[in-house]
């Protein structure tokens, strides 16, 4: 979103709150009147007095009213601690001059609803600043390496990726205008670390993962690493598991765009919270009812709830605990929003699975960066999860998964899809004669070369043992014989030296597929059908590829 496109929204929500005060002023005003006629002892104008006010405190103070949301604030203290007096102590030990003090801050209250104006709200004449992209989406073709030496820059290059040497912070801070798809670092051959961070934050704030490697492993390198605040580090033992590892955060950050889900009754907020985070590049919706919380998590599938965390029916509490029940939404952040200053009511609040507290009024910036920061990391351990330990490839109930989703997808577009079963050859013999480190280099290798050669929409899976899968949508059966066929030629073709002597690998795979147009087939069909064309592929003396019958 543009700068003016942001500060329109922005105005939009504004005016909306300008234009609804006078309203509010005059729908409040005669609970008001009834909790001063009571002494400010009536419990249910004081309730809806309470509730109001605290509203008004984060709406106002988000929105740039600054001292209407700090009135309002101090309002609902008190009315809260002139509550605990008279519980405590009774009607008579609440001191006159507090009573005055609770009529003054309604009265103040009252004309600056009636007085507000889009032009003094603070948040408009504030310089906000929506993340600046890079020119484009992150092209996994284009990797910038700062020291990466010889071994790495061909090991990238072989892959068919465009390395950029960057020699310079200033060279780094421009690739702005290039928009790489990562940076390695090799920690051995940089020096001025404090120079620079700025550039590789700048870079990591678009989302362009940044990589360390180089050194030992052990503790001073990795905390040099840490300073130098990238997202990973790796010694550089191994080139190609640099790759994989680079690979693997591109995938999990940029598969597809962040989502957040954020609930707040106040409507206004809920759509000035998703419009920054929507300015920021993040997916965001808005929404007010809590009872509405699991069906719009199903349709939305976000990466992050953001929560008010007092809302009238259902505390956003009790909408954390209810999320964490549901075994899907085991690893999802949760953030709350809330005006609470109490320690120890906030604690309170995080115990049933929330993972972060934000107080309101919440700085735009702050926001971004909270919700960003554990969006990946969730996104980050979702996919831990779903992954196989060796190969880091899918597992089995997250491909069937996989299956499933595509698979109703091509349905309702009528495009094709087809899903395709690998087998090792003779893996066992492989084992027994190379030993099990052996083999376990050998699936790893495998599992590289799928990822390099294949599309970072087909879904790679590790099925057990020596058996993996490949789901390729849009793809036809036919082509994806093709695709699996080029595959079974490269994986072939590597050569993994052991201290047992040259290993060579190859494997046997059958292709099932929906044509476009067609019936989608279930998972179990398409299953069924790949595996029975992956036997006939042993059958006919292995090393080839079989495509199963329409």
């Amino acid at each position: 979103m543009s700068m003016s496109g942001l500060q329109d929204r922005l105005r939009g929500a504004v005016a909306a709150f300008v234009d609804g005060a006078i309203v509010s002023a005059e729908a409040i005003a005669p609970r008001l009147d009834l909790l001063r006629a009571s002494g400010w002892a009536d419990e249910d104008a004081a309730a809806d007095v309470s509730h109001f006010v605290h509203r008004l405190a984060g709406t106002a103070g988000t929105l740039g009213f600054g001292d209407l949301g700090r009135t309002a604030g101090a309002l609902e203290t008190l009315i809260a601690d002139i509550g605990e007096v008279r519980l405590a102590e009774g009607a008579a030990a609440v001191a006159p001059d507090i009573l005055a003090q609770a009529d003054l801050l309604a009265d103040i209250i009252l004309a600056g609803l009636k007085g507000v104006a889009v032009g003094g709200s603070d948040l408009l004449a504030t310089a906000m600043t929506p993340t600046q992209g890079l020119a484009g989406s992150p092209d996994p073709a284009v990797v910038a390496t700062i020291g990466a030496g010889p071994a790495l820059l061909n090991m990238v290059r072989a892959t068919g990726t465009t390395a950029i040497e960057i020699a310079s912070p200033d060279a780094l801070e421009a690739l702005s205008v290039v928009c790489p798809g990562g940076v390695i670092v090799n920690l051995e051959a940089m020096d001025g670390d404090d120079a620079w961070r700025g550039p590789l934050d700048g870079l990591r704030a678009q989302g362009v993962p940044v990589l360390a490697v180089g050194g030992t492993g052990d503790f001073p390198w990795g905390l040099r690493a840490c300073r130098l605040g990238v997202d990973a580090y790796l010694p550089l033992d191994d080139p190609g598991e640099v790759l994989d590892r680079l690979a693997r955060m591109r995938l999990t950050r940029h598969a597809e765009p962040l989502r957040v889900l954020v609930l707040d009754d106040d409507a206004v907020l809920a759509g000035v919270y998703a419009t920054i985070l929507g300015a920021a590049g993040l997916e965001a919706e808005g929404m007010t009812n809590p009872a509405q919380i699991l069906e719009r998590l199903e349709a939305f599938e976000p990466d992050v709830l953001v929560t008010d965390l007092h809302m009238p029916g259902c505390s956003g509490a009790e909408v954390a605990a209810l999320v964490r029940h549901r075994a899907q939404y085991a690893t999802m952040p949760i953030i709350f929003l809330s005006r609470e200053q109490d320690l120890g009511l906030q604690l309170g609040a995080l115990s049933p699975g929330a993972d972060f507290f934000l107080p309101k009024p919440v700085r735009p910036d702050f926001l971004v960066s909270a919700v960003r920061s554990r969006a990946w990391r969730g996104r980050g351990l979702a996919e831990m999860m779903r992954r196989d330990g060796l190969s880091r490839l899918f597992t089995h109930s997250t491909i069937l998964d996989g299956l499933e989703r595509e698979g109703a997808r091509a349905g309702r577009s009528g495009a094709p899809l087809s899903f395709a079963l690998l087998d090792l050859d003779h893996f066992k013999a492989i084992n027994q004669t190379h030993g099990h480190a052996t083999g376990d280099q050998v699936i790893v290798t495998l599992a590289r070369v799928m990822r390099r050669a294949l599309r970072g929409c087909d879904l790679l899976g590790r099925c057990g043992g020596e058996e993996f899968a490949v789901i390729l949508p849009g793809t036809p059966a036919e082509q994806a014989v093709g695709v699996i066929e080029d595959l079974r030629t490269l994986f072939r073709g590597q050569t993994l030296q052991t201290p047992t002597g040259e290993v060579r690998a190859t494997f046997s795979a059958g292709v099932a597929g929906t044509p476009a147009g067609s019936p989608p087939l279930s998972a179990t069909a398409l299953f069924t059908a790949a595996d029975k064309a992956l036997a006939e592929a042993k059958a006919r003396g292995r090393d080839r590829v079989v495509l199963a019958e329409s």
